[in-house]
C-alpha cells in the first residue's frame, strides 16, 4: 500500500510538472470594491489559459476545433480522463481562461467540473461572429450587434445559465473579444471600438431576452500589447503605451458611442462604469510592466481594475514572481 501510494504521488508530481511546463499563460490582478448586482470576485486571480489542442503535426487554422469546454473534450479535462481541470487547481490556480467557443454545443459539464474543483471560468466569444462567419462584422461595417447577439444567446442556452436564469456560478468574467485591435480594422480605433460597443450592446439584449437575473459576470476586452499610434492620447500628452491607448479609445466609445458611428440600445456608459474591467495580453517580462504600462495606467484609469489575460514572457530576465 505504501509503495502504491508513493507511485501515485510520483505520477501526480510528474503530471503537475508536465502541465506546468506547457502552461503558456498566467494572469494576476487585484480587484477594487465592486457595485452591487455584479458577481463578487476573489481579491486575486491566479489563472491559467487552457487550449490543449492535441495536434501531432502542423494544421491549418481553419481545421482547428478549439472549443475545449465541450463534452467531446471531456477526456482531456474530466475526472475520468486526464483530469486537466483538477491538475490546474492542484498547481495553485483559481481561474481558467478559455478561447474557442461553439455556442451550439453544451458547456454545462465543463462548468460543473471547474466549479467542483474550485476554479472560476473566464470564457470568451470566439472570433467566428467577428471575422469568420458569412456576413461577419467586417461585412456590416463593424457593427457586430446581430452576429454577436445570436452567438451569445446560444451560449446562454447551452450551459452558461441555470434553469432559473442565473449565471453558472463558475463564470466570473466574459471576454467580449480577444485582441480586437489586431482583428477589427487593423489597429483602427474607430472600427475596433465600434465593433466592441455594438457587441456589448448585443450581449445585454441577449441577457434581457433570456431573462437573466441575479449576480452578473464582468465583461472585459483583452487587447494585444501593440502600440496604437492613432488611438486616444494620454492626458499628459506623453508617448503612446502598449494596450493603454486602445483602452482609452474604447472608454471614449462607451461614453460617446455616436461619435463612433453607433447608436446603442442600452446605457453603455453605465455598463462601462459598473460592469467592465480592462485586460491585455503580453509577452513582456514582469520587470518591464510598471514602466511601460502600469505606472501610466494608474494615472489614466485610477480605480479601474485590469488583469493580464496572457502572461508568457519567453526569456524573462528576472524572477516573474517578484
Amino acid at each position: 500500500i505504501v509503495g502504491a501510494g508513493m507511485a501515485r504521488r510520483d505520477a501526480r508530481s510528474a503530471r503537475l510538472a508536465a502541465m506546468a511546463s506547457r502552461s503558456r499563460a498566467l494572469a494576476f490582478f487585484g480587484l477594487c470594491a465592486l457595485p452591487s448586482g455584479v458577481l463578487a470576485k476573489p481579491p486575486l486571480i491566479k489563472g491559467m489559459c487552457y487550449g490543449p489542442f492535441p495536434a501531432k503535426a502542423p494544421v491549418y487554422a481553419a481545421e482547428i476545433i478549439d472549443d475545449f469546454m465541450t463534452d467531446p473534450a471531456k477526456p482531456l479535462w474530466g475526472p475520468s480522463g486526464r483530469g486537466d481541470l483538477q491538475t490546474i487547481a492542484d498547481l495553485g490556480a483559481n481561474t481558467v481562461r478559455l478561447y474557442g467557443n461553439n455556442p451550439n454545443l453544451s458547456h454545462n459539464e465543463f462548468l460543473d467540473e471547474a466549479h467542483r474543483v474550485g476554479l472560476s471560468v473566464v470564457p470568451g466569444i470566439s472570433d467566428y461572429p467577428y471575422t469568420q462567419q458569412k456576413a461577419s462584422c467586417k461585412d456590416t461595417e463593424y457593427d457586430c450587434y446581430y452576429q454577436v447577439k445570436d452567438s451569445f444567446a446560444g451560449d446562454l442556452r447551452n450551459g452558461w445559465l441555470s434553469q432559473g436564469g442565473t449565471y453558472h456560478p463558475a463564470i466570473t468574467h466574459i471576454i467580449v473579444i480577444n485582441e480586437p485591435d489586431l482583428k477589427l480594422g487593423n489597429v483602427n480605433p474607430q472600427l475596433f471600438s465600434k465593433g466592441i460597443i455594438s457587441a456589448v450592446d448585443a450581449m445585454l439584449d441577449a441577457e434581457r431576452e433570456a431573462g437573466v437575473r441575479g449576480d452578473l459576470p464582468l465583461f472585459t476586452v483583452t487587447f494585444s500589447f501593440a502600440v496604437c499610434a492613432t488611438c486616444k492620447e494620454l492626458t499628459n500628452g506623453g508617448p503612446h503605451k502598449p494596450a493603454l491607448n486602445q483602452m482609452l479609445s474604447l472608454k471614449d466609445a462607451f461614453m460617446h458611442p455616436e461619435a463612433y458611428g453607433y447608436t446603442p440600445k442600452n446605457d453603455l456608459a453605465s455598463v462601462y462604469e459598473n460592469r467592465f474591467i480592462n485586460s491585455f495580453n503580453t509577452q513582456n517580462s514582469a520587470s518591464e510592466l510598471d514602466t511601460i504600462f502600469f505606472d501610466a495606467y494608474a494615472k489614466e484609469m485610477p480605480g479601474k481594475p485590469v488583469f493580464i489575460g496572457e502572461f508568457h514572457s519567453i526569456h524573462p530576465p528576472k524572477d516573474q514572481a517578484k
